[in-house]
């Protein structure tokens, strides 16, 4: 069975949550729709635009901004934690695993990358 799923043409990224969740990422909400129905079971309010849904579990949602990494919880859209950016820095591709996130920040000013890893705890 398929499922379809429309969404605004502001649509950016999806993130599958679970096997019957998946996540899609518009310019500034994060909306999460039922696979087997295609309903929408909630969104979630992005305070600045986001460019990149990195990663979503049962838990959490990891976002990508201009400022840095915020991670939200899936079930009710609340602040867990926030990977704040130097004015100088800018992310240019990040990974997660459920205990693990691995982000390359590139700072403009000294012309240089970095790998920064950072427990999910």
């Amino acid at each position: 069975m398929a499922c379809e799923i429309t969404v605004g043409s502001s649509l950016k990224d999806i993130s599958f949550v679970n096997s019957d969740i998946i996540a899609a990422l518009e310019s500034n909400s994060i909306k999460l729709y039922q696979t087997e129905t295609s309903r929408r079971i909630m969104t979630i309010g992005c305070e600045e635009e986001t460019n990149q849904l990195h990663g979503a579990d049962e838990n959490c949602c990891f976002l990508i901004q201009c400022t840095g990494i915020r991670v939200l919880n899936s079930k009710t859209g609340q602040l867990i934690r926030w990977h704040t950016l130097e004015e100088s820095e800018e992310i240019v591709a990040s990974h997660w695993k459920s205990e693990r996130l691995a982000t390359i920040v590139e700072n403009k000013i000294h012309k240089s990358r970095q790998v920064e890893l950072k427990q999910n705890a």
